[in-house]
């Protein structure tokens, strides 16, 4: 049995079926009132953007936060975004914390960049480069190719990890081999192959 958020989804997209937002909109609160974390953070998406329905960023962040407690890492992403920003909510980067954390541990990769990033800047405390760089390996190891080529220059200068050339390397040439032009350049710079 497809489910409804699926569904939605292939007629948001126009994917196997004709594209049909109404309709999508429809399964999406469907789901979402089911309990359905994916129709919730899918229902979000649209209500974010205006798309089949009128677009309600107070809204957005309210399912948002539906589908976050549902389970559904990306969602806490996308609210902690919003919370960072003052979109559709008051803004309070503090409060963003915990959720990209959250969404973080649920594997969701854009969660494990922004984390990173706040460590970085030292956003509502101390900059913890050490603590980025491994939020950005798990990025990395999911497949994120730029992340990969950043964290290869990380390595490069020591910036919050040791010195470690070979490392760099092998970052560079991962990111290459996912897509990335930077990691690609690098590689050349140093005379390597990718």
């Amino acid at each position: 049995m497809v489910r409804r958020n699926d569904l939605g989804l292939a007629y948001a997209g126009g994917k196997g079926v004709d594209r049909d937002r109404p309709r999508a909109v429809a399964l999406f609160e469907k789901a979402c009132d089911g309990g359905g974390a994916g129709g919730c953070e899918s229902l979000a998406a649209v209500t974010e953007t205006g798309s089949g329905v009128p677009r309600d960023t107070s809204r957005a962040a309210q399912l948002f936060r539906q589908a976050c407690n549902g389970g559904d890492a990306p969602a806490c992403t996308r609210l902690g975004a919003m919370l960072e920003s003052g979109q559709g909510v008051p803004r309070d980067a503090g409060a963003a914390v915990p959720l990209y954390q959250q969404a973080c541990d649920g594997d969701d990769v854009a969660g494990c960049e922004r984390l990173a990033a706040i460590d970085d800047q030292g956003v509502g405390g101390t900059a913890d480069a050490t603590h980025a760089v491994a939020l950005y390996q798990k990025a990395c190891d999911a497949g994120d190719a730029h992340v990969c080529s950043s964290l290869g220059q990380r390595n490069e200068r020591g910036s919050g990890a040791p010195v470690d050339r070979a490392h760099a390397i092998d970052l560079y040439r991962h990111g290459c081999k996912l897509g990335d032009a930077s990691g690609c350049a690098q590689l050349r710079r140093l005379g390597e192959s990718p």
